[in-house]
């Protein structure tokens, strides 16, 4: 008899968040194209970091992605090199300009800035808080760069707010300080890359974790093989369990006892795969007194 497991953190949160980024990095970017401020550059580049997490969840839960690492981490590095030369060409043209404003519409700007904080802010909330509750940290993660999209957009709107009351001469000069700001989420992504390098060693103390716990249960009785699929801060299990025969009839209960302390454990796993089988044989040992090797006459009274 065999039961199979099967549990993954669910994609229609990556499309979610994924068009939450989309939205971020569109209006930003022409925001910028209609009032020309500096501080509104920073938010484009914190809009693009907000891809990385979800992309990291993607290849994770695809069965096909998840295979093949390397396209995740081109597509990573691609990501946060291109974040990180928005900002440094920003700041390279103010120098070289010597802080000229060239902030239009600055009441438009500020609104718009605006309207990129309370953005940032419902995805922040909406990801975290319709992640079903055993997948809490995955949500967190995917959570966590719209949060610095708060952070970047609350103060880059004090240029375009007092440009708005006519001292446009300072907008540069906040823009700059902003564009500083907006490399606060680029040391976690850089973290991330070392976390794949280093994927192979994390997914063998992933894989010792669940095998410790899992051979703890007196019900199992072998497992097998567990692998792991891990791109650094998620991973995804899969393993096969041997299970005493005289449980046969409780694999269902077993794998939900399996299932949810195994994800909340760990922590990084967007999902298992597990198969649980009976063993062909099963052993009984019976204990019976005896004295001089012949039965007790305690136990036939």
């Amino acid at each position: 008899m065999e039961k199979r497991i099967f549990d993954v953190f669910p994609k229609k949160m990556l499309g979610i968040a994924l068009i939450f980024s989309s939205v971020l990095f569109i209006f930003s970017t022409l925001l910028y194209l209609f009032t020309r401020t500096p501080n509104v550059v920073a938010i484009i580049a914190v809009s693009l970091i907000t891809y990385t997490n979800t992309l990291t969840a993607l290849f994770v839960c695809s069965e096909k992605l998840r295979r093949n690492s390397l396209p995740y981490i081109v597509l990573l590095i691609i990501l946060v090199a291109v974040s990180v030369g928005i900002l440094v060409f920003e700041i390279y043209y103010l120098l070289a300009g010597k802080f000229v404003a060239e902030i239009v519409e600055p009441g438009y700007a500020a609104l718009g800035l605006l309207i990129l904080l309370i953005l940032g802010y419902f995805a922040n909330q909406i990801v975290e808080k319709i992640t079903p509750e055993l997948y809490w940290r995955v949500g967190r993660f995917l959570g966590e760069d719209y949060i610095n999209v708060v952070y970047v957009s609350a103060f880059a709107m004090i240029g375009p707010a007092i440009a708005f009351f006519g001292v446009t001469s300072l907008d540069p000069y906040m823009g700059f300080l902003t564009l500083l700001i907006a490399f606060m989420p680029i040391p976690g992504k850089i973290r991330n890359i070392r976390m794949y390098l280093r994927r192979e060693e994390i997914a063998k103390t992933v894989e010792e974790t669940i095998r410790k716990w899992l051979l703890s249960i007196p019900a199992i009785k072998d497992v097998p093989e567990i692998k792991v699929y891990s791109l650094g801060p998620l991973a995804f299990a899969e393993f096969g369990v041997m299970v005493s025969e005289l449980i046969r009839d409780r694999l269902e209960v077993l794998g939900d006892s399996i299932r949810v302390p195994i994800v909340d454990m760990i922590g990084n796993l967007v999902g298992i795969h597990a198969y649980l089988s009976t063993t062909k044989d099963t052993q009984v040992l019976v204990g019976i007194p005896a004295e001089d090797s012949k039965v007790s006459s305690k136990l036939t009274g």
